[in-house]
């Protein structure tokens, strides 16, 4: 008796989705029940009847279904399902693209949302910053220089008294000629790299694809710090021989006996100067983070960063950070991670 009672209900809502589809076509439709495009949209106990009754989420159009297939193996239902409108579950969401309707005349689903567009925020390097920060270390540089080299304030004083800043500059250069400049060991194969390193952590910490990359085997890294060394290199260029801002402009190297310009700097700078870079990046991820594990304190971490790293901390402060600040993982607190 049930299977005759859902036989006879499904017959009525055939014959009331068949009156639908047919105003759909010739007669004219209640205004309530049009959509802003102007098509027929069915209740949604009508569109679950559908879905139940046919394979495929195919919708009522003016158009006969073909090939369709009926499934009337429907289980059992109670009164109250059908009351509460529970049999056939809730009905899909259709609706009518802007396009229209599709060529068999059915009503299209729902396109998929699009996909979200990518931030357009630039992630190339922020040569704004990078030129800010190497400006603020050279001035450090030649503040140094001036507080603590007495024949470098004469020779300055002197070409900015007699007029002659830029003939000085020009004698400067003529200097330049093979290996040595005459500095010591120390000046040109620990002082000058590290000045190769400040410079190249400048780059780095401006560069969003390689600031926060940690020493290993992934090309990203390398190929981070092959231009960290073609920066050190400009960088040390300009040093040496650039103008105004230079040794050899506010130097005034060469003349009255003094060391003049060599090679020497403008090759050791960039080259070793990235070699101890690497090796503050494999202390910091293999000893520091084994002290910050093994005495995970804040005073610890500071410490053990801003002595061993010193390069990396330096130039941490040409950037307004603090010299244990790290972009590859978190504070003091961060315990080696």
């Amino acid at each position: 008796m049930a299977r005759r009672l859902d036989g006879l209900f499904i017959l009525v809502f055939l014959v009331a989705g068949g009156n639908v589809a047919y105003g759909q076509t010739f007669a004219p439709a209640v205004p309530q029940l049009r959509d802003p495009l102007g098509q027929i949209a069915l209740p949604a106990w009508q569109s679950a009847v559908k879905d139940r009754l046919f394979d495929g989420p195919t919708p009522f159009s003016s158009a006969a279904p073909v090939g369709f297939n009926a499934n009337f193996d429907l289980p059992p239902a109670t009164l109250n399902d059908w009351r509460n409108n529970t049999y056939f579950g809730s009905a899909p969401d259709w609706h009518v693209p802007q396009g229209g309707l599709q060529s068999s005349g059915s009503i299209a689903p729902s396109n998929p949302p699009p996909p979200a567009l990518k931030s357009t925020k630039s992630q190339g390097i922020r040569w704004g910053k990078v030129l800010l920060q190497s400006f603020e270390f050279i001035s450090i540089e030649h503040g140094l220089r001036m507080a603590f080299d007495p024949p470098s304030r004469r020779a300055m004083a002197k070409a900015i008294e007699n007029h002659e800043f830029w003939q000085a500059y020009v004698r400067s250069l003529k200097t330049l000629r093979g290996w040595s400049d005459g500095n010591h060991f120390f000046v040109n194969y620990v002082g000058h790299p590290f000045q190769g390193m400040v410079s190249g952590y400048i780059l780095i910490h401006n560069d969003p694809k390689g600031k926060d990359l940690r020493f290993g085997r992934q090309k990203a890294y390398w190929i981070s710090r092959a231009k960290a060394m073609a920066f050190a290199a400009a960088y040390s260029t300009y040093w040496e021989l650039g103008f105004p801002l230079s040794e050899a402009a506010i130097g005034n190297l060469g003349p009255e006996g003094r060391p003049g310009l060599g090679a020497v700097d403008l090759v050791i700078t960039p080259t070793v100067g990235t070699a101890y870079l690497v090796t503050e990046d494999v202390i910091d991820q293999y000893v520091i983070r084994a002290i910050e594990r093994k005495w995970c304190r804040p005073g610890v971490s500071a410490v053990a960063r801003s002595v061993l790293t010193i390069n990396h901390a330096f130039s941490n402060l040409l950037r307004w950070k603090s010299p244990w600040y790290r972009d590859s993982r978190g504070g003091l607190r961060s315990c080696g991670n």
